[in-house]
């Protein structure tokens, strides 16, 4: 419950107590009966009981209209007073949709339809956003996936797997440098992520994406400030590269945004 309406509870069975004593004294005072009924209906507990549910309720039902949903009442009560707002990046500020936009194979006999399969090979056992539109690529392209013998995904590092017998390591540039040699960084322009290749343990090549910023994005960090939102952060698990292009970008449209456009 919303701290709100614990605070009405706590209060209700004593408050009931205390008006029943008043309507007993306002009867002995006047002498009169129905002024014991006129009391307990003016101080019902009744109010103090419903109208913190039912304006908690309200609320929750009016955001879920708006496409907002709240987890429970004590959220909405503690986003009124809320100074800091954290974002996710990919899906939240970002369309969560990114297109390939490069592949670029680097390993000897290596051409961007092998380099595509086995990437997207590999993407089908994880489950990071990038994962399906690298499979979503291949498919395009007329590219089937194939079957891996074994495969394991580290959580915001990326996936191995062993595809036609061969060892295939899809992910951060960290993470596919321990497990491959030569890797070398891609430059990456605003709003680019690259997943970088690694295969029988030396470095394959890269593949660009591109997600673009959602179009209401900047306004919606306007509105916040507009409404004491004091520091907005930007939380993702990118590298930094490709993560603050985004972050600035959105700072300076948030600047030429009027709150409430």
């Amino acid at each position: 419950k919303a701290p709100m309406v614990r605070l009405a509870d706590r209060y209700a069975l004593p408050f009931t107590v205390v008006a029943f004593v008043i309507a007993g004294i306002a009867w002995a005072v006047s002498g009169e009966s129905v002024r014991f009924a006129e009391v307990l209906v003016v101080a019902t507990p009744c109010p103090l009981l419903l109208a913190a549910p039912v304006a908690f309720m309200s609320g929750m039902s009016r955001a879920a209209k708006a496409g907002i949903v709240m987890k429970g009442a004590a959220s909405l009560e503690v986003l009124a007073r809320a100074r800091t707002v954290a974002f996710d990046k990919t899906g939240t500020l970002t369309r969560g949709m990114p297109s390939v936009v490069a592949i670029l194979p680097v390993a000897d006999g290596m051409t961007e339809h092998e380099l595509l399969a086995l990437v997207a090979s590999a993407e089908r056992y994880s489950s990071h956003v990038l994962a399906r539109s690298l499979q979503r690529a291949a498919l395009d392209r007329g590219i089937a996936p194939r079957e891996a013998t074994e495969a394991r995904e580290v959580a915001t590092n990326g996936v191995e797997a062993a595809i036609d017998g061969r060892t295939v390591v899809v992910g951060k540039p960290a993470f596919v440098a321990e497990r491959a040699t030569g890797l070398q960084r891609h430059p990456v322009l605003s709003g680019e992520a690259t997943v970088y290749v690694g295969v029988d343990g030396a470095f394959a090549g890269v593949i660009v994406l591109r997600d673009e910023v959602r179009d209401e994005s900047a306004a919606t960090l306007a509105q916040l400030a507009s409404l004491g939102v004091r520091e907005t952060m930007l939380i993702t698990g990118d590298v930094e590269e490709t993560a603050r292009p985004i972050a600035d970008a959105l700072v300076a449209l948030g600047n030429r945004v009027t709150p409430g456009r």
